[in-house]
């Protein structure tokens, strides 16, 4: 339960958990992307066989007398229930050699959050930051493009306030970000990204992302420019894609998707260099 919450929050979703633990670091995934991860990690004969055991036990269920679950839980028939469609996405692999669509995944939390206070939503950075990143990331997403202009450059006046030795090769840097994140054009459409983008603004986003590695490190760049505020747990969603290939600031690589719709994370926006790239995989 413990490794859970780590991942989830103060109340896990009730459903079969698979859990990748490694030294201090927990990913969990449920549902369909669980599926995909135990193929990956076992092979596909054995999570059929796991599969099949929890479908047994689920079909025993059907035959047992009927047990009301208590208030704020699920029944055990309702909770191997859910395994069907990692049966489903495993039983695709196995008759057409490629993995079926996977169905838009549910509204995050912050993101329904979002939807209720689109009225009182923050406004500027101090606000914004204040929240965790997952709902940071939300509220941005729902912002127009002159406040999102406004939050980028606030970071980095703030950054070059906090760090006054800065090398003349990183106040370059700097200053070429400020000429991109000042023109509101550049966070005119969060929905039309990648593809869209048009060609100057892609090619200098590449730019950026290359010269703020070089003059920063890329812990420090993707900090200050890849992220807004400083990072948290909540920032590691299990289920959620993490990263961009167009514009990649993992440590190793982002490990991406061919097709978001037979993805092993959720695809969404908000990724890459000042957001502006898909998030279409996870930092392998």
């Amino acid at each position: 339960m413990k490794w859970r919450e780590e991942v989830f929050g103060a109340n896990p979703p009730w459903a079969p958990t698979l859990l990748l633990v490694d030294d201090d670091k927990v990913q969990a995934w449920t549902g369909r992307i669980m599926s995909l991860h135990m193929v990956r990690a076992v092979g596909v004969p054995s999570t059929m066989r796991m599969l099949r055991v929890l479908s047994q036990l689920s079909r025993a269920d059907d035959q047992a007398p009927a047990v009301e679950a208590s208030h704020g839980q699920i029944s055990r028939k309702h909770f191997l229930g859910q395994f069907a469609a990692g049966s489903a996405v495993v039983g695709g692999l196995l008759l057409f050699g490629r993995l079926p669509a996977i169905a838009a995944p549910a509204p995050a939390p912050e993101e329904l959050w979002v939807k209720e206070n689109l009225t009182r939503l923050p406004q500027n950075y101090s606000q914004l930051v204040d929240f965790d990143v997952a709902h940071r990331k939300a509220i941005y997403g729902a912002l127009p493009s002159h406040v999102r202009s406004e939050l980028w450059l606030e970071q980095f006046e703030r950054y070059e306030r906090e760090h006054p030795g800065l090398t003349p090769e990183q106040r370059k840097v700097l200053e070429f970000a400020r000429e991109i994140a000042s023109q509101k054009s550049t966070f005119a459409d969060l929905e039309s990204l990648d593809d869209d983008l048009p060609v100057s603004l892609a090619r200098d986003l590449e730019h950026l992302r290359v010269s703020a590695i070089a003059a920063f490190g890329k812990a420090d760049g993707r900090a200050l420019f890849a992220s807004l505020g400083p990072t948290d747990e909540s920032a590691a969603r299990a289920a959620a894609c993490g990263c961009s290939c167009k514009s990649d600031w993992c440590d190793s690589r982002c490990v991406c998707c061919a097709n978001c719709s037979q993805c092993h994370c959720n695809c969404s926006n908000l990724c890459g260099t000042m957001f502006l790239s898909r998030c279409e995989g996870t930092c392998g």
